[in-house]
């Protein structure tokens, strides 16, 4: 998964952690209150605390530490990471980036396409396909790269972004078809995202598949993969 997903491990697996967030003004407006004062870090958490029955006492002891000797101000809980849209809530996390997705429909020009079930259709097979009319290549690899960005909370899209991106080098008008087909989808399931409960355990589950030599191209294999701790994915 993203990198972005792996820098929130700790918070989606320890879901009682409040993270915040230090806003060093004095770093920014005017240097620092005296030459004896050492730089401040750029950002804290909280998430290191050994005992989680003692979290409040921590958080309380780190603002009063901390408050009394530089300026400061707490941003609150995390809602927002690198274009995440994060909810916390009472049962668990919710990471989706439906604002993001919306803004890619209405960048492409598809606000008012038809709506669609499935990224794409089961019954197209894209091959490297020479006899179709060529389109626009930054257009093309614009749609690619914006939809990969996507793929870090919709999991769903991943394997069909994957295909359309294969043909990057030598892409035809039947590529772009399927290229919108998913933009598409994702206008029909915008606010999709990924659900971490926190009602879990420590069973580690994992699921594989292959279309076994299916590419029509060169007659090779597309393996994914998952992993699962209970009912949420990691990987």
């Amino acid at each position: 998964m993203d990198a972005r997903l792996d820098t929130l491990s700790i918070e989606l697996y320890q879901m009682n952690i409040r993270v915040g967030r230090i806003a060093w003004q004095q770093a920014i407006i005017g240097g620092f209150a005296s030459e004896a004062s050492p730089p401040p870090p750029p950002m804290a958490s909280n998430f290191e605390a050994e005992d989680d029955d003692d979290d409040g006492d921590d958080d309380d002891a780190f603002d009063d530490n901390h408050g009394a000797e530089f300026e400061m101000s707490m941003i609150g809980e995390l809602n927002h990471f690198h274009g995440l849209q994060i909810c916390l809530q009472e049962l668990g996390i919710f990471i989706s980036q439906s604002k993001y997705a919306k803004n890619l429909v209405k960048r492409f020009g598809l606000e008012s396409a038809s709506f669609v079930k499935t990224p794409m259709s089961p019954n197209v097979k894209l091959i490297v396909d020479l006899l179709r009319k060529s389109v626009d290549w930054f257009l093309y690899k614009s749609m690619i790269g914006s939809l990969l960005y996507l793929t870090t909370s919709r999991l769903d899209i991943s394997y069909s972004v994957g295909v359309c991106a294969k043909y990057q080098a030598n892409f035809r008008e039947s590529h772009m078809i399927a290229l919108k087909r998913i933009i598409k989808y994702i206008k029909t399931t915008v606010d999709f995202g990924v659900w971490y409960s926190k009602d879990t355990n420590d069973v580690l589950a994992r699921y594989f598949d292959a279309n076994w030599a299916r590419n029509v191209d060169d007659r090779k294999s597309t393996l994914g993969g998952c992993f699962y701790v209970d009912n949420n994915l990691v990987s």
